[in-house]
């Protein structure tokens, strides 16, 4: 019979799985998850009292309202509104697969400079293009800054292959969640998908990646 150590495996693995999940609380992909949660459980509430249109319209972004009104906000503010419970689980969704992943390897400072720096640059690949066709729309979500990590998680791919440890069936996975979130989005702005693409895969391209001994 072995001697009691009092020492229990599975209080270990339940101790390495609580702080796992106490990083993971820390991040910046689960603080920007939260904030657009709450944003929308506001809106939401909302609707209770008929208000949801007027406080979207408050915040959405319009190249007439930011241009011309000078309401420069709009364009971080349009960032965090979704339209309907599918919209915001389906950009959440693959916030949460990707967005702690790029994190990780770009670090936390630069991951949030990428994901807002996207975003704008999404918002005003946007207001151009309807500017162009003389369309004066309104636009809210996340999918550009979303479709931004996933030209970031691109550019790891195919620059930092040999110093990332990577499942590629968990990218393949992921980046189809970015593609049919963005397909099934009502009113699909192309031009704030492909700008945040693009600008997620060049910011990455300049940021790089974090030093080795940083992740250790």
């Amino acid at each position: 019979m072995e001697p009691n150590t009092g020492f229990d495996p599975s209080e270990e693995t339940q101790e390495q799985d609580n702080l796992s999940l106490r990083q993971y609380l820390s991040t910046a992909t689960a603080v920007i998850i939260l904030i657009n949660i709450l944003v929308f459980l506001k809106t939401d509430f909302s609707v209770l009292r008929n208000q949801e249109a007027i406080w979207i319209t408050k915040g959405s972004l319009s190249w007439y309202d930011f241009f011309n009104n000078h309401q420069y906000y709009r364009i971080i503010t349009s960032m965090f509104l979704h339209g309907g419970i599918d919209h915001i689980f389906n950009n959440m969704l693959c916030l949460f697969f990707m967005g702690i992943f790029l994190e990780q390897h770009i670090g936390t400072p630069r991951f949030v400079v990428l994901y807002f720096s996207s975003g704008i640059i999404a918002g005003f690949a946007s207001m151009v293009y309807n500017m162009l066709l003389g369309i004066n729309s309104s636009s809210i979500g996340a999918s550009g800054a979303i479709f931004g990590i996933t030209g970031g998680l691109l550019a790891l791919v195919l620059f930092h292959r040999n110093d990332i440890e990577i499942d590629y069936r968990q990218m393949i996975f992921a980046a189809f969640l970015s593609l049919y979130s963005g397909l099934t989005d009502q009113n699909i702005d192309n031009a704030a998908h492909i700008g945040g693409f693009l600008g997620g895969f060049l910011l990455c391209l300049l940021v790089g990646i974090k030093h080795k001994k940083d992740r250790a």
